[in-house]
């Protein structure tokens, strides 16, 4: 059954070669090597075995001016718009570095700021300068003291790193692997 189907898969395949292999490609005369398709296409016949294709146009000839033309233009576009591509991913690449140390250098500096607020807070609760908590709002400004600021400002400073740390500059290694 299965070499019954595999011979009707096969049947019209052959038949086609068949039909093609009789055709002989008719070399191109020496004195048609200037000829358009056109022209050899009336020599060769307009249809059927002997149409002229796109290979034969080929085989000793000379190129159309117009199409080798139009065939350098898309080929330098081609390539300007690679090299384009190229380099805005590069300076693409180059600004995400830049603001990346940039971001970096300004969480470092919000982080060493809160370390210096709560080390403030912690030296005046070892003075005594701060013993109970109070909270005063006016128009000149806000003011808040208590013993345990120290600890909330160090507490949100910290957060605020690993946070940082955990979702905006994550390090994994390149490759998935």
């Amino acid at each position: 059954m299965r070499i019954l189907l595999l011979v009707l898969m096969l049947l019209p395949g052959l038949a086609w070669a068949d039909g093609h292999a009789q055709v002989e490609k008719q070399p191109v005369p020496a004195t048609q090597a200037g000829s358009t398709l056109a022209e050899l296409t009336e020599l060769f016949g307009e249809g059927g075995s002997q149409a002229v294709t796109a290979g034969d146009a080929l085989v000793g000839i000379e190129p159309i001016p117009e199409v080798a033309k139009a065939a350098n233009t898309y080929a330098v576009g081609y390539y300007t718009n690679l090299t384009e591509g190229l380099v805005h991913r590069r300076k693409v690449f180059e600004w995400q570095y830049t603001s990346s140390l940039i971001i970096f250098f300004v969480v470092i500096g919000i982080v060493l700021i809160g370390l210096y607020f709560s080390w403030m807070q912690f030296h005046a609760a070892k003075d005594g300068q701060v013993g109970e908590t109070t909270m005063e709002a006016s128009k000149d400004g806000f003011k808040l003291s208590s013993p345990v600021l120290g600890v909330v400002i160090l507490v949100l400073s910290l957060a605020f790193f690993y946070l940082y740390l955990v979702h905006v500059y994550p390090i994994s290694e390149i490759g998935g692997g």
